[in-house]
């Protein structure tokens, strides 16, 4: 075979590579939109009460995070239903694909999660059950919680001296550890807040006055446990107030 032919080949070769797209298989040349609803890629038991789901794509926060969504069933022989666990907690990590369920107990078995409801960033929602089996496992909670996200972010400008501190955790932890383990302070002194949730993973920080515009503010979080008395490593937020 030529150069001249085998450089052409290639060349075809590289164009249908770009052409094609990841989520749908789309033909060459009509990469189209995103029709294909999201899938699980696999699923992990991390403990005997946290499982780690990941998807094949980023996927929208509140189908996610519906416990609803999600059935586990432990089967047995030929794969009849034994028990079921209870979802007790669902959060979406940053970057959208991971997910961390918090459960009843499991045993060393088998085990089948059945996934619905959830959909992807284009509004592509699972029409059908996924099925995806894992194996269980009886280890004891060693799993520490996490802070997964901060709304102000870290080092963030111009937070308004009004704004509330939305955390979100990677399970449900103890709120009486949070509020005993958190210092809000500035230069000007500690700030006095209230802390609101409604699920133990979502919770808001809010200042029971408003903060001092144009000032650098620090939250540091300490002894923050799970239910299950697990510590979360210690954590620090530090944001500044808007400008007068």
């Amino acid at each position: 075979m030529s150069i001249s032919r085998v450089l052409f080949m290639s060349l075809l070769l590289a164009v249908a590579a770009t052409g094609c797209d990841d989520d749908d298989d789309n033909p060459v040349g009509n990469p189209g939109p995103d029709e294909t609803a999201p899938s699980v890629l696999n699923v992990d038991a991390i403990d005997a009460n946290h499982i780690e789901v990941l998807f094949n794509e980023d996927v929208e926060t509140a189908g996610a995070e519906n416990v609803g969504n999600y059935t586990i069933i432990q089967t047995g022989a030929g794969g009849d239903p034994v028990d079921t666990l209870t979802v007790n907690a669902a959060v979406l990590h940053p970057g959208g694909r991971t997910l961390s369920l918090t459960t009843s107990a499991m045993n060393s078995a088998p085990y089948r999660l059945e996934v619905s409801g959830v959909q992807d960033l284009a509004g592509n929602e699972m029409q059908t059950t996924v099925v995806k089996t894992f194996s269980g496992t009886d280890d004891p909670d060693n799993t520490r919680p996490e802070l997964l996200s901060s709304e102000p972010a870290a080092d963030a400008r111009d937070v308004a001296i009004d704004a509330p501190i939305d955390l979100v955790f990677s399970e449900p932890i103890l709120l009486s550890s949070l509020i005993a383990g958190t210092t809000w302070s500035s230069n000007l002194g500690d700030v006095e807040f209230t802390a609101n949730t409604e699920d133990s993973l979502h919770v808001s920080l809010v200042p029971n006055s408003a903060l001092a515009p144009d000032t650098r503010y620090t939250l540091d979080f300490d002894d923050v446990q799970d239910l299950s008395g697990n510590t979360m490593t210690s954590e620090t937020l530090i944001f500044t107030t808007v400008e007068r």
